[in-house]
């Protein structure tokens, strides 16, 4: 399988999550649509990697989004990082860190504008792009990957309202990002909106040489995956 690789940052305040999701596009065949004799072929993104963390500073967070960042089969992954709020010393840092995130801040607009690396994306278009995905069966969520139950939950709790003036309120619970977490949906959503916009050639990103196993407790992961699980939870054991 080979596919390409869009990474989304949500930042939070230190007392709120601040959560990464690692999306791997592939194009997926499917049968024609009514009417038609031509198959489809659509874009399917799959949630490689889920992480959130709570009451760290933001030089932390810095050091593991760079860390995740290096990883070899990473290399050429677009890294969307959220800014509205605090985000803008994150982005300075991983910069320094020689980065190259592309910076957005959700707006309340209807219009996507950018400059260079800067993008203002209306936080409609993250959601719908989400939604989207969802209705169409496009976006698969592994069971077995850790933090899949929270997303879940984020996504059913996520709602859509229209006010009574027309104007559109996205959020988990009553509010824009008040009330449930939604930093998992928005890391996610980050990720799917870039992988919808950005187009060109794939790569590979599973390790030809990892042995199959048919016990495999996480079958389709790439290898370079289960090593960082395994490096976190060390880290987290010592």
């Amino acid at each position: 399988m080979s596919g390409t690789l869009f990474a989304g940052l949500d930042l939070g305040k230190k007392r709120d999550f601040t959560a990464v999701a690692v999306l791997e596009r592939s194009r997926e065949q499917r049968d024609p649509v009514p009417g038609s004799f031509r198959l489809q072929h659509v874009n399917v993104y799959t949630v490689k990697q889920l992480d959130r963390v709570r009451q760290e500073s933001y030089e932390a967070v810095a050091n593991k989004t760079t860390q995740l960042m290096r990883l070899p089969l990473m290399r050429g992954a677009l890294l969307a990082v959220d800014e509205t709020g605090v985000g803008s010393a994150v982005t300075d840092m991983l910069k320094a860190r020689g980065l190259s995130p592309k910076a957005v801040t959700i707006t309340g607009g209807d219009k996507v504008s950018r400059d260079v690396n800067s993008y203002r994306i209306p936080k409609r278009d993250l959601v719908t792009t989400v939604a989207l995905l969802l209705e169409s069966r496009r976006l698969k969520i592994p069971t077995a990957l850790p933090l899949a139950q929270t997303l879940a939950d984020e996504l059913h709790n996520f709602k859509v309202t229209i006010s009574a003036l027309g104007h559109d309120s996205y959020g988990a619970g009553d509010e824009w990002r008040e009330g449930a977490h939604d930093d998992l949906v928005l890391a996610v959503a980050l990720a799917a909106w870039f992988g919808e916009q950005v187009k060109g050639s794939s790569y590979t990103v599973t390790d030809p040489n990892a042995p199959q196993d048919a016990d495999d407790p996480l079958p389709g992961v790439p290898a370079w995956y289960k090593r960082a699980l395994a490096e976190q939870s060390a880290q987290k054991g010592s």
